[in-house]
């Protein structure tokens, strides 16, 4: 029902479409309502300011930058990336080899995202609680370890049906107990 009246919304439609929703609506329609809100108000936020800077110039000109040639790594500012919303973004970001801001958002969003058994949490458990125990430092993430075994907790207390699963997994071949375990 949400996605049609976001639908007729978008297509503009004639007439407007709205359904009442009981009190204690779904959880899904929740997330659906803020994911909207947030593309919303981003593209709303584009238009105010590209309208904003063509008024004041009142003419297109091209702009020079200034290129300075001795940058060290460590003085380019933390691009912001979003957090993602679905376990499966999470854990699609969690393999990020070379992006670290995609991985540190990903794997600072997800331990909210599954307490709350966020959409498809129930469907991905099993992959996410792998992924996590197999996940390394790449990035050199400040506590990683600490924040690592509370997401691993996080799935167990959620899912407890887990537990053997990752007691067979941490017995297996695949997993190289003594590099994994140093924490």
């Amino acid at each position: 029902m949400y996605i049609t009246e976001v639908l007729s919304n978008w297509l503009s439609l004639p007439g407007e479409l709205h359904f009442e929703y009981p009190p204690n609506r779904s959880e899904f329609i929740a997330d659906l309502e803020r994911i909207v809100d947030d593309k919303d108000a981003k593209e709303e936020n584009v238009e105010k300011s590209f309208v904003g800077k063509e008024q004041e110039s009142g003419e297109r000109r091209p702009v020079a930058l200034e290129v300075e040639k001795n940058i060290e790594y460590d003085e380019f500012p933390y691009r912001h990336v979003e957090a993602p919303h679905y376990i499966r973004d999470c854990i699609e970001q969690l393999n990020e080899k070379e992006d670290y801001a995609k991985f540190e958002a990903a794997f600072h969003a997800l331990d909210p995202l599954i307490r709350r058994r966020a959409i498809g949490y129930d469907e991905s458990a099993k992959e996410l609680l792998w992924k996590l125990i197999e996940l390394t430092d790449r990035f050199r993430t400040e506590n990683f370890q600490e924040k690592r075994l509370q997401l691993i907790v996080s799935c167990l207390l959620m899912s407890p049906h887990l537990g053997s699963v990752a007691v067979d997994f941490m017995f297996s071949r695949r997993f190289d107990f003594n590099y994994h375990c140093d924490a």
